[in-house]
């Protein structure tokens, strides 16, 4: 605990050395006409800030002095290169104003909003106001800010989600899916000004945005004006998806709700309880920047500090074709905006009220600070940190760039993906002691590289955090802490991770994603996942020493991916479950080293190690010198992880891990902030989904075009090569089929494959579908639940040598190059016997061959109906009429 502290004081940024400043001020009633002193202020930033620069350029030190109020920036405020004249850089600050060191500085809002008054009330107390500039097209917004609360337009469903009803393949206007069925009656087609109505569907990580281009109420189909901007498995909109309607003239009506008409101008707002005109504050945003600092390689803007301000109100339109992006919104760029500057540090300012991020540290910034300041009510996420395009030259790559004892909460307001703090291709970063709360996706994200390629992202020390309640069951495959790529020399110390809740998988405390290498992740805490606390899809040489890994959902440390290389070491670790899995996913090979480490199940089940007990799993000859015991915590529920003298972690080697240090301090800096459990105002909520009905399958893949992934399946695929496409090479029956192209040395098996999600509980299902493999192929395919572990009811698997077997029995051969024709029937829920029976026919196989009471497991349901490309080699199959009824 004694070097916590120091190491804390070293990072903060060093106090400029003043040379006699000059001090300017500026007031809300002043006049840009006066000579900017305490008794003449100016009356805009945009006045101080010319005349400050010109002595910052002669070498004098300026201060810029803002009176209390706020300031409404009729413009983005620009910063370039400033040069001063002499030995050294001057420093220019703006702040708010204080009578003296000792007196609270005035609040001073920087705001890129505007004010509306003038609003008249109707008979149902409904306002309404008339904004020419919103009439003339010159204006638009899709925020608004009352009494400093967000207020949102109104949106359906009122409670819940809408969900797809069918799955669509993309019209072809766009690279990616662009449209989906929907119930009868979710979208009409004679709402108000169609055009302004916004569809968010969700996919796994992300939700889009789209206005509707068009809708067919005979089929319930809707497509939009543009569409998602790869046909990958993380855009598609598959049946059972989730999605909401926003700014629905119709649908306005709940107190706070409000709804602005394009054609005419006016905007309506219904008041909440006690609101009235002369008494509410309504402001609305117009800038979506409110400062850039943009330099020159040769000269980059710097020295340039910001203290005890408020920066609020940044607006965000959604662009006619739409918005979708990939992972993190990082697209989207901040209230203030740095590109080629260094020393720019910003001291117990706020970041409030925005419609994307609040502060883009970007290309090539250096030695900048953001330190006690809090960020709340995001439209997106908090901080970005360097770009997303690995950099050679060290002189482009952002470095060193320390976010300090901040508050980051309520983000993702609009652009639910968005992120606390954000690092990408960025080397040397600091994240110390933040409160980091209320996402919707990832807490703090560092690294930008998929796979072993050569990264920026080295180097960081993400330290002392307290990050909580993210995801809150909106987006799936999430972390508190989330990596990327190469990360050597990063550390991950004395962060506490907790109530990290994913809609479905993927809700980790610690998660390293693809290729993330050379992280220490080392007395850390994790508690209550929605998966596991620790999480490697897959990277090489990490090390997770003496961590504590608690009540994970699923299991409390997971792996992905067996690889050739060492994947991590984890030792000196406590795992404790409660009647879940210690160890999950996949355990293969022996690439990996767990030593030293304590389990425990508080509950009554047997203990889980991938599927064996502890003393087989030991036998075999992993964790060496780890025991299976109670750790004796003092109050492991009410997160209190200090084992007793008593534990057995202590003869591990096991150190406490003290968390007193962790987390953000109060503006004394003699204590630490209380946990805060509050959540802002939102339209995203845990999914309250009330079960689609099962869903009949039909499919000749007539209609979709060659060359297309199918509309209806969910897709997994490696690379542009091992994929799924709708071909006319061969068919069953029409001229079209679904072509599985399988390649050999592809990172696992089981790529490529699709799989549909029929939602069956109870009947008798009988399934078929044509097959043709050629030579080299290895089907299998699979009905399966969705438990975790899932359960696999009928199995069957075609080898290479065309062995046809049954839930491991084999049955007949199959030729190469022939369509074959297979039926199952089998019987789920209520109906479930046991056993199924399967019908093979085709081409010079006459009659059929029919096997009956073939035995597997019961299902409950049949969630997973997939289709694999399984063998590691070139080769090629064919599906064609697939049918479930």
């Amino acid at each position: 605990m004694f070097f916590l502290i120091p190491l804390l004081s070293l990072l903060t940024k060093p106090v400029p050395l003043y040379n006699k400043a000059r001090i300017y001020f500026v007031a809300p009633g002043g006049n840009d006409a006066s000579l900017g002193s305490l008794k003449a202020p100016f009356a805009t930033l945009e006045h101080a800030k010319v005349a400050a620069e010109k002595l910052v350029q002669q070498g004098q030190d300026t201060i810029i002095s803002l009176w209390g109020g706020t300031y409404f920036l009729p413009r983005t405020l620009t910063f370039g290169s400033l040069k001063s004249t002499g030995k050294r850089q001057a420093n220019l600050e703006f702040r708010a104003y204080s009578k003296n060191e000792n007196s609270k500085p005035e609040k001073v809002t920087i705001s890129g909003g505007k004010k509306l008054t003038g609003w008249t009330v109707d008979a149902q107390n409904r306002w309404h106001l008339t904004l020419p500039e919103v009439k003339a097209g010159t204006w638009n917004f899709s925020q608004l800010w009352v009494n400093g609360e967000r207020r949102f337009r109104p949106h359906l469903p009122k409670t819940g989600y809408y969900q797809i009803e069918e799955t669509l393949p993309p019209s072809g206007k766009s690279k990616g899916p662009d449209g989906f069925g929907f119930r009868a009656g979710d979208l009409k087609p004679e709402w108000y000004d169609l055009a302004s109505v916004e569809v968010l569907p969700f996919h796994i990580w992300t939700m889009s945005r789209f206005h509707i281009a068009e809708i067919d109420a005979q089929k319930n189909r809707v497509r939009f004006e543009g569409g998602t901007p790869a046909d990958e498995s993380y855009f598609q909109m598959p049946r059972g998806n989730r999605f909401l309607v926003e700014n629905v003239k119709e649908a306005l009506g709940e107190p706070g709700e409000w709804y602005l008409d394009r054609k005419t101008g006016e905007l309506t707002y219904v008041p909440k309880r006690g609101e009235t005109p002369g008494k509410t504050e309504v402001i609305a945003p117009v800038l979506e920047t409110l400062i850039t600092l943009k330099g020159k390689q040769s000269n980059p803007v710097q020295n340039v500090d910001f203290k005890n301000l408020t920066f609020a109100h940044t607006n965000y339109v959604l662009p006619e074709k739409g918005r979708s992006f990939p992972q993190a919104e990082i697209d989207l760029r901040g209230a203030v905006n740095l590109d080629e500057a260094r020393d720019i540090n910003f001291t117990q300012c706020r970041f409030t009220h925005l419609g994307g991020y609040g502060v883009d540290f970007g290309t090539a910034v250096k030695d900048s600070y953001l330190e006690t300041c809090e960020l709340t009510d995001l439209g997106a996420g908090g901080v970005k940190i360097g770009t997303t395009t690995y950099e050679k030259d060290p002189a482009r790559v952002t470095s060193f760039v320390n976010v300090l004892n901040c508050k980051i909460a309520h983000g993702g307001r609009l652009h639910p993906a968005g992120i606390g703090v954000w690092i990408g291709q960025a080397t040397g970063c600091n994240v110390l002691n933040n409160d980091i709360y209320d996402f919707y996706y990832t807490g703090i994200s560092a690294g930008w590289n998929w796979g072993y390629a050569p990264s920026n992202g080295q180097r960081h020390s993400i330290l002392r955090n307290h990050i909580y309640n993210i995801g809150q069951g909106v987006l799936s495959d999430m972390g508190g802490i989330y990596t990327l790529g190469d990360m050597t020399g990063t550390k991950l110390e004395n962060n506490f991770i907790h109530d990290i809740k994913s809609l479905t998988y993927g809700g980790w405390g610690i998660y390293f994603d693809e290729g993330t290498t050379g992280i220490l992740a080392q007395n850390n805490v994790v508690t209550r996942t929605k998966s596991a606390g620790f999480h490697q899809h897959y990277g090489k040489n990490n090390r997770i020493i003496n961590n504590i890994f608690a009540f994970g959902e699923e299991a409390q440390l997971m792996r992905t991916r067996a690889e050739d290389h060492l994947s991590f070491t984890a030792e000196r670790n406590i795992m404790l479950s409660e009647d879940h899995p210690i160890l999950g996913s996949n355990w293969s090979g022996n690439n990996f080293t767990l030593t030293k480490n304590l389990y425990w199940n508080m509950g009554k089940s047997p203990v889980n190690f991938a599927g064996k007990t502890f003393a087989k799993w030991q036998a075999e000859g992993h964790d060496k010198g780890s025991l299976y015991g109670d750790p004796l915590f003092v109050d492991a529920k009410g997160d209190n992880f200090t084992p007793r003298l008593q534990s057995p972690a202590r003869k591990l080697g096991f150190v406490h891990i003290d968390l007193t240090q962790t987390g953000r301090r109060d503006g004394t800096r003699k204590g630490y902030s209380p946990v805060d459990n509050a959540i802002a105002p939102t339209i995203f909520r845990v999914p309250r989904l009330t079960p689609l009905p099962p869903a009949a399958l039909k499919e000749d893949f007539e209609e979709t075009p060659v060359g297309s992934k199918p509309g209806k399946a969910h897709l997994f695929e490696e690379g542009n090569e091992a994929v799924i496409r709708v071909t006319n090479e061969v068919a069953h029956t029409g001229k079209h089929s679904l072509k599985f192209t399988d390649r050999a040395g592809l990172s696992v098996s089981y790529a490529p494959h699709l799989y549909y999600e029929p939602g069956f509980t109870e009947g008798v299902l009988i399934e078929s579908f044509a097959f043709r493999r050629e030579a080299g192929a290895l089907f299998y395919h699979a009905w399966r639940t969705n438990d975790t572990p899932y359960i696999e009811g009928p199995s069957i698997r075609v080898t290479q040598d065309g062995t046809l077997t049954a839930n491991g029995k084999k049955l007949t051969q199959l030729p190469v190059s022939r369509w074959i024709t297979i039926e199952i029937r089998c019987g789920v829920g209520k109906d479930a016997t046991g056993t199924y029976s399967l019908r093979v026919k085709g081409e010079g196989r006459t009659p059929a061959e029919e096997f009956r009471d073939l035995p597997c497991p019961k299902l409950s349901r049949l969630s997973w109906l997939g289709f694999v490309a399984d063998a590691n080699a070139d080769a090629v199959f064919y599906l064609d009429d697939i049918s479930l009824k």
